[in-house]
């Protein structure tokens, strides 16, 4: 993602060139893939390929464990930085919007949910891009 943003970028708004703006950007990419897509991974793959039928209670309690940190990070924001949608609101969105292949939904944490309601609605690309590949895969899975 930061290769195409440096690379295509009309502007830093995604990926802002301040350092200490950049410096919460990286905070929030490094937690997703440290922390909140690890857990969502663990999450949603052993269901996804048939190893197991129920979601494992470790798992899902990692999973929430992540998400009282989000939370935590989103705070009182718009979005994960502040008040301007950035590369880590894409990448963490990416990862929450994967849950749904399972059907899983996210209850009890209404920071975060009031979060993704926010960006699937402003984002006019949502549905084609996060909706509509998920709705194909799990039709091809029956």
């Amino acid at each position: 993602m930061l290769y195409f943003c440096h690379k295509y970028a009309q502007n830093d708004r995604l990926y802002p060139c301040d350092p200490q703006k950049r410096a919460l950007v990286d905070r929030m990419l490094y937690f997703d893939l440290g922390t909140l897509y690890n857990a969502i991974y663990s999450l949603v793959i052993p269901k996804l390929f048939g190893k197991v039928t129920e979601i494992d209670t470790n798992q899902e309690n990692q999973f929430k464990e992540a998400l009282i940190i989000f939370e935590q990070f989103i705070g009182d924001k718009k979005y994960v930085t502040g008040d301007s949608l950035t590369l880590a609101d894409i990448s963490i969105l990416a990862g929450l919007t994967f849950l749904e292949v399972i059907d899983y939904k996210i209850h009890g944490f209404q920071k975060v949910q009031d979060w993704l309601q926010r960006l699937e609605t402003e984002l006019p690309y949502y549905n084609e891009i996060n909706k509509k590949p998920i709705e194909d895969f799990k039709a091809t899975r029956g």
